[in-house]
């Protein structure tokens, strides 16, 4: 089967930054890159992200448009 790596490229901190960064990851061929949200040097668990988002509004984005 066909491997799999994940690499990670940066830490950014707005979600603007991540937004355009993988669009034009998406333009080398990269399929379907993904923006994992941290919060001081630690994984966000996803049933945190609607509490944290009222302090933290770029997860609003990252909600909207990242999450399916």
């Amino acid at each position: 089967g066909a491997s799999k790596y994940l690499y990670t490229i940066g830490v950014y901190e707005t979600y603007v930054e991540t937004f355009f960064i993988k669009k034009e990851l998406e333009k080398y061929n990269i399929k379907d890159p993904k923006i994992i949200p941290y919060l001081n040097g630690n994984r966000i668990d996803v049933s945190l992200l609607n509490i944290l988002s009222e302090q933290y509004t770029d997860l609003k984005y990252y909600i909207e448009y990242e999450l399916e």
